[in-house]
């Protein structure tokens, strides 16, 4: 253990941990929500390397959104129809989980 450190830095960030879950982009938050449902009892930290997520929590809106009326075109063309409808339900029944899940207030919508 690193010396030098508080009470509070040693309770806090180096025990009483079930589950460190490395991130706080919405997939490992998704996970660890789950996780959470499953074992409601577990203790997680899930530290993050800045101050706000960065990388593609703030970049990557393809995982809620379509960005253009091409790309769901051209998925059409490449996968077929069916997989194009799934991957396109998928896309719009996410981010009405997440809203269920955290409400208003929390997503600040």
């Amino acid at each position: 253990m690193p010396t030098g450190l508080s009470y509070w830095e040693k309770e806090s960030f180096f025990y009483n941990h079930d589950a460190i879950i490395i991130g706080s982009g919405i997939v490992v938050l998704n996970a660890a929500i789950h996780l959470q449902k499953l074992v409601p009892s577990l203790k997680m930290a899930i530290p993050e390397k800045g101050f706000i997520p960065t990388d593609a929590n703030t970049k990557n809106a393809g995982f809620t959104c379509f960005g253009s009326i091409s790309e769901p075109i051209e998925r059409e063309e490449i996968t077929g129809i069916h997989r194009a409808c799934s991957t396109y339900w998928k896309t719009l029944k996410g981010p009405s989980q997440t809203y269920n899940l955290l409400g208003d207030n929390t997503i600040d919508y």
